[in-house]
């Protein structure tokens, strides 16, 4: 066993603050999306136009933060990604109509995870200097700054409110992608309010991990949309390249996360897991990495709800919905406290919650599309 010398702890006493910048960025995608698509969004060259000037500060700023965490020997599961308009609508409407231009992004975020991965081998101290502020603090000034001089605004909105607003469709599409991350993110941030540091850093690092196993779901998601798009009638093709689709989904979505959880064994002595907590992180991790696979079964569940549904109804809907979860998980998290439940305990129920979200929440949409479209995905949901 490694020597653990409190990286976990360093990294669990900040990821609440991580948590909640990365939230206030999510705003700033509402931001972003409202800027850039007063243009015509069938426009797609004006659209990539306008997208790649902040898509090359990302690209800038990662390479810069490289060179900041090899110079100050950071370890690799405290690595932030910079992209924070990564999931933004206008990245999904890009994605879904052009297919060349997703291909060319997931190959480079995916090389930035090979860099990371690469760290992970090479850098192993687990010093956490404030320098990770800085990244978040780069993009919300550039941000700031283009906005402001553009259009003489900034758009910082609750993603629970604006779906009841009467707005403009896009609006609504851009409620779905952002709802997910502040999920995503706000999960970590509840945690911070009832576990310890060294508690919040395991499932942090559990988190990062499940993340990355997402990739090949994504890049079926993203790759296929455009088709997706183009067979919307309801076609013979249409239904046969589904059906090969879900078989896809199913060795990528779900067999590949189910298989990629024994790594975990092996990068104990990598992530300098304390010995108290590896029991805890090997659970955390199944919990993830569970939800991962069964969230992958359910196949371009997400994809097909946006193209083919109603997008203000689904967008007040999801809202609604996770305001509601994010309830329970705090009324769930207070109780524990109420009750004296084990941190341990509390760290696993409070997970078990937060990855039931979204698996409920793709259920609900495979019936939606089974019921009023007669998109059949799985004949028994």
């Amino acid at each position: 066993m490694t020597n653990y010398d409190g990286g976990v702890s360093k990294y669990g006493e900040f990821s609440y603050f991580f948590s909640f910048i990365a939230i206030y960025s999510i705003f700033l995608k509402f931001g972003f999306d409202t800027m850039i698509l007063r243009v015509d969004m069938n426009d797609v060259d004006l659209i990539r136009k306008k997208f790649s000037y902040f898509y090359f500060i990302n690209i800038f700023q990662f390479f810069l933060n490289i060179i900041l965490y090899i110079s100050l020997k950071i370890p690799f599961y405290v690595v932030i990604s910079a992209h924070l308009f990564s999931l933004s609508f206008v990245f999904s409407e890009l994605l879904r109509r052009d297919n060349k231009v997703g291909l060319y992004l997931l190959f480079t975020n995916s090389f930035f995870l090979l860099i990371q991965f690469l760290l992970i081998i090479f850098v192993g101290s687990s010093h956490l200097p404030f320098i990770f502020f800085i990244s978040y603090f780069i993009n919300f000034i550039i941000v700031v700054k283009l906005v402001f001089s553009w259009y003489k605004q900034l758009i910082l909105v609750s993603p629970s409110i604006i779906p009841f607003s009467v707005i403009r469709t896009y609006f609504n599409a851009s409620v779905l992608e952002v709802s997910n991350s502040f999920n995503s993110h706000g999960i970590t941030y509840i945690f911070s309010f009832f576990t310890t540091n060294d508690i919040l850093g395991v499932f942090s690092i559990c988190k990062k991990l499940s993340n990355g196993v997402e990739l090949p779901y994504q890049i079926l998601n993203i790759s296929n949309a455009p088709v997706y798009s183009n067979l919307r009638n309801f076609s013979f093709e249409f239904r046969v390249f589904l059906k090969k689709q879900i078989k896809l989904f199913f060795i990528f979505g779900f067999l590949f996360p189910i298989f990629s959880y024994f790594l975990v064994f092996f990068l104990i002595d990598i992530l300098l897991i304390p010995e108290k907590f590896i029991n805890l992180f090997y659970v955390l991790s199944f919990i993830l990495f569970l939800s991962k696979a069964l969230n992958g079964l359910t196949g371009p569940t997400f994809t097909l709800i946006k193209i083919f549904g109603n997008l203000n109804s689904v967008a007040r809907f999801q809202s609604i919905y996770y305001l509601i979860s994010t309830f329970i998980i705090l009324l769930s998290g207070y109780l524990s406290l109420y009750f004296h439940v084990n941190q341990l305990d509390l760290a696993i129920i409070l997970t078990v919650l937060s990855s039931m979200s979204l698996l409920i929440i793709n259920i609900f949409y495979l019936r939606i599309l089974r019921e009023k479209y007669n998109i059949v995905l799985f004949k028994f949901i």
